[in-house]
Parts: C-alpha cells; structure tokens; sequence
C-alpha cells in the first residue's frame, strides 16, 4: 500500500490521499461507516459481511522469523509449541490464524469479542516486530515478501517450518452502495499492478 500511494502521488500530483494505517478491524468499520473510499484488510471475517465489496488480492506465504542464532534454527523442524515458548510479537491474527495458534499455546490469548489472537507483545505495525525481534528472542510472523530484505541481509532469519495456512488474505473492501471515486479506482489499478510485480509478471 505504501508502494501503491507513492506511485499514485506521482502520477497523479494533485490529488489528495489520506492513508489510514490502523489495526484492520477499524479500517474495515471506517469503510462501513463510510470514512473510507477503500480499504486493503483481511477478508476472512468481513466474507458474510452485508453492505461489503470484498476484491481478494494474490495471498502471500508467511514465515515465522526470529534473530540470527536464535535457539529455535537449531532444530530443524521447530513445531508450534516450541515456537511460542518464546516470546511472539507483532498485529492481532485473525481467528483463521489465531485458533490455530491458541490451540498449540493455550497461554496465548483471544479476544473474546472477535476470536483475534492478541500476541503477548502486541504492535500493531510491521516495523516494529522487526526491531523487537532483531534485538532478544521474540519470534514474529510474518509475509516473506515484506521481509525478504531483512532475510537476504542476514539481519534476520526465517524459520524452515512454514505451515501451509500461514499466508496473508488481504483484499480491497469497500461499500457495494457507494460509487468509487476516480482516485480510488486508480489507486486499486496500481495496487493489483504492483502485486503483478511482486508475483513476477511484466
């Protein structure tokens, strides 16, 4: 998204963008109450969700990643109990992720009005679990793609055990009564062009 708006920003100059980057949920009840032309958030609690557009975007594959020399990359096929007798930092995790997670570490709490799991370091932000987890022995995780350069530098390190349900579901939302803007649509068109990029198209 931040790609997106950047492009958007110079091929289009004039138009004015205001980026909301908050915890999903809360984007999702800003397009709902009709703050917010269009959102990039997790679909899978908004599927039944009346009133909604939901435009899946390309999923992407996660990984738990940790420090350089971190225990758990001693073992070459760490389960998820192992994983979370460390420290897990990072956003709420839908209940797609977050029962799955709480099944093998029932120490892991979720929000009994939404069934999110909230990690015991709880950031809503990307950036920040990568420094948490660069400086002790925090594990995170999170998509590859986000974290590529961090892997290819060896400032951190992904675990081999990668689980197929562990990718991203994040899609457009907006609301089905209400005409998307110009500027809305462009920023779309750039966003699914960018994911084509990433995916290794033309």
């Amino acid at each position: 998204v931040g790609t997106a708006v950047g492009e958007m920003s110079a091929a289009h100059p004039s138009v004015r963008i205001s980026l909301r980057a908050e915890p999903w949920r809360q984007v999702a009840e800003a397009v709902q109450a009709g703050e917010v032309d269009v959102a990039v958030v997790e679909l899978s609690p908004l599927e039944e969700a009346t009133g909604l557009t939901c435009e899946p975007l390309p999923r992407h594959p996660a990984a738990f990643v940790c420090r350089p020399g971190h225990p758990l990359l001693a073992n070459r096929k760490p389960d998820l109990q192992q994983v979370f007798r460390y420290p897990f930092a990072g956003p709420r995790l839908p209940p797609r992720v977050g029962g799955l997670l709480q099944s093998a570490a029932p120490e892991l709490r979720l929000d009994p009005a939404t069934g999110d799991l909230v990690p015991p370091l709880h950031v809503e932000s990307i950036a920040l679990p990568l420094r948490i987890v660069a400086a002790g022995n925090a594990v995170a995780a999170l998509p590859l793609v986000l974290v590529e350069g961090e892997l290819a530098a060896g400032r951190l390190a992904a675990l081999p055990w990668r689980p197929a349900w562990l990718h991203t579901n994040y899609g457009f939302v907006y609301r089905r009564d209400r005409s998307l803007s110009p500027a809305a649509v462009a920023f779309m068109g750039i966003v699914r062009r960018i994911e084509n990029r990433v995916a290794g198209g033309p």
